[in-house]
């Protein structure tokens, strides 16, 4: 079977909907406009998506989170005041948007 090409954006609508609202909705509040509007455009053009491209962006999800993993804003901010650097959940949803 031929697999699917999916966008960033589109990777990440996918990944958003299957987290449950209580989950989503703090992501989604984390992003700046300009990248929710990115996040609506690549959800109006999906259509029918084979659970097999599920399997592969899940799979490809947890390959990636093997090597980086995404910090909280209100964490992000702490380690920042602490003088650390750090990746924020909404920098990695940015990311899959571009």
């Amino acid at each position: 079977m031929q697999s699917l090409a999916l966008t960033g954006p589109q990777k990440a609508v996918l990944m958003l909907l299957s987290l449950d609202e209580a989950t989503a909705t703090p992501i989604l509040a984390e992003m700046d406009a300009a990248d929710v509007k990115k996040l609506r455009d690549a959800a109006a053009g999906l259509r029918a998506v084979p659970t097999t491209a599920l399997d592969g962006l899940y799979a490809e999800f947890i390959d990636r989170s093997k090597s980086a993993v995404a910090v909280p804003v209100v964490v992000a901010s702490w380690a920042s005041a602490q003088g650390a650097t750090s990746t924020t959940a909404a920098s990695a949803a940015k990311a899959a948007t571009t």
